[in-house]
């Protein structure tokens, strides 16, 4: 018996349907509107920010013999929310998901977040929500033709679904957290969640692929020795001892977390995202010129 999933996700800004090998991703109806919508609410930065929200208080009162609800706004109430919603962009079609049970959660997150770490911006489910800010602009350190994106697509979910059950978890936290992590604001705070991400892509290929070490440089050598990966030791370096001095000792660049100490301190969030990018896209069975690229430049790359 053949068994569909089609779910409604959103926002992403890309409108040619990406073809899966048993199934679509492909823009709804009215993605022209939707479109629009979004570029007139989002901020020029390239991010949707949460609506502001009040409390409310609610009492009932008989009138005329009806019990009715009475709402007020309650003075100084106001404030961003910490949950919200965006408008859903495209459809997300699958024939035979593997995870039969809950396909949205299983095949239908994995690819949700896949597409959204692919083009560098947060995608949920139309009915689940946000948090913090969400980047609604394609950013990224790499030019991919369509061909190219459907086709890393589609050999990442097949990597995905040849995976045990605790791998296909890893992965899909693993595209999750490095999304999200551009939803922060201060660098320090980025740096902490692409510094997880970079830990778990580790503990992922140690499990999987043995890839070991026990200082925190040797770790990031081993994996971009593994790959056969552009490798910097000074900003390595400088990457650990960041690392160190903010979760051993509250120190962010040797100074204060929210404040400019050191020009490092502000590039290396950069360019440990850069990095996360490339060990990921490389876990998940790409071997382009962009894996083996500088992660430390500036420059777009090739796919």
């Amino acid at each position: 018996m053949t068994i569909s999933f089609t779910e409604k996700i959103g926002f992403l800004p890309y409108e040619k349907p990406i073809l899966l090998d048993n199934g679509r991703i492909y823009p709804i109806e009215d993605y022209n509107k939707i479109f629009s919508f979004i570029k007139e609410h989002s901020n020029r930065d390239g991010f949707y920010y949460p609506p502001l929200i009040n409390t409310i208080t609610q009492r009932y009162e008989v009138e005329n013999n009806q019990l009715k609800v009475k709402e007020e706004i309650v003075p100084n109430s106001s404030r961003p929310a910490h949950l919200f919603r965006l408008p859903a962009s495209h459809y997300i079609e699958i024939t035979d998901p593997v995870c039969i049970d809950d396909p949205k959660a299983g095949d239908g997150l994995f690819l949700t977040y896949l597409v959204a770490f692919h083009f560098g911006i947060r995608l949920q489910f139309h009915d689940w929500w946000f948090d913090h800010r969400a980047p609604i602009k394609i950013d990224r350190d790499f030019h991919a033709t369509h061909s190219e994106t459907e086709l890393f697509i589609n050999k990442a979910y097949e990597h995905w679904k040849r995976s045990s059950d605790d791998g296909k978890k890893r992965l899909t936290n693993l595209l999750f957290m490095q999304a999200g992590a551009k939803s922060y604001e201060w660098d320090w705070e980025r740096f902490v969640v692409y510094y997880m991400v970079l830990d778990g892509c580790y503990k992922y290929l140690n499990i999987y692929y043995s890839v070991s070490s026990k200082s925190h440089k040797g770790r990031i050598k081993a994996i971009i020795d593994h790959f056969n990966m552009y490798y910097d030791e000074r900003c390595i370096g400088q990457i650990v001892d960041l690392r160190n001095g903010l979760f051993h000792e509250t120190l962010w660049g040797g100074g204060q977390p929210c404040a400019c100490n050191s020009s490092y301190s502000w590039k290396a969030t950069f360019h440990l995202s850069k990095l996360n990018s490339r060990i990921i896209h490389a876990i998940l069975g790409h071997n382009g010129e962009y894996i083996h690229s500088s992660w430390v430049s500036r420059s777009m790359f090739l796919f």
